[in-house]
């Protein structure tokens, strides 16, 4: 490194050092920045060898400092790493789970879907409020309804938003009368929430 036309060799942990420079950068004035170095100076973080253009700081310990970084580096890549990991099975969880479902799906409504990646995420998200059997049964009630019957697919069936806005497909086949439209069943929910 060269400060000026004079070429200094650093060593890891060394960096050159101006207070003026260092005040301006920080906003400090130049005593401030003093202080604060000599402070770390006294309390044996740095040593500072000065010239009457520059200082050299060599950061105490420095070896030390980079193989405790290293270190958590490591520990955090582990982490990410393993957490990847329990999504990436968590995942593949769900989605033979979800395929169950659509398997009973096609048994209960005669049908032949081979693919949950449609609806799949929305899925998950019943998932979370809903058992695998609630589900079934939603999916058993669809007789029930003649809207439900003529025109429910994996994708309507878990479905979280309709022209209408949020909507529960799950929960309005299994608490709603047979005579009752997933328009009039959405109507009462808007009602209940404005009492409220």
């Amino acid at each position: 490194m060269y400060v000026g036309n004079q070429k200094i060799h650093l060593n890891p942990g060394q960096f050159v050092f101006g207070r003026l420079s260092a005040g301006e950068e920080l906003g400090m004035s130049n005593s401030t920045v003093r202080n604060w170095m000599m402070s770390l100076k006294q309390d044996s973080y740095l040593d500072i060898k000065s010239t009457n253009k520059y200082s050299v700081v060599s950061i105490k310990n420095w070896e030390e400092y980079q193989k405790q970084d290293s270190k958590k580096d490591s520990r955090i890549k582990t982490e990410k790493k393993q957490n990847n990991t329990n999504k990436n099975d968590k995942n593949e969880k769900n989605k033979k789970e979800a395929l169950s479902v659509l398997e009973k799906y096609n048994q209960i409504r005669g049908t032949a879907y081979k693919s949950v990646n449609g609806w799949f995420g929305n899925y998950c998200k019943y998932r979370t409020t809903y058992s695998v059997e609630e589900i079934i049964k939603a999916i058993e009630n669809t007789y029930k309804f003649k809207w439900w019957n003529e025109t429910v697919t994996p994708t309507i069936l878990f479905r979280t938003k309709n022209r209408g806005g949020e909507c529960d497909n799950i929960d309005f086949l299994l608490n709603s009368r047979p005579d009752r439209s997933p328009s009039d069943y959405q109507l009462d929910l808007v009602r209940i929430q404005n009492d409220n």
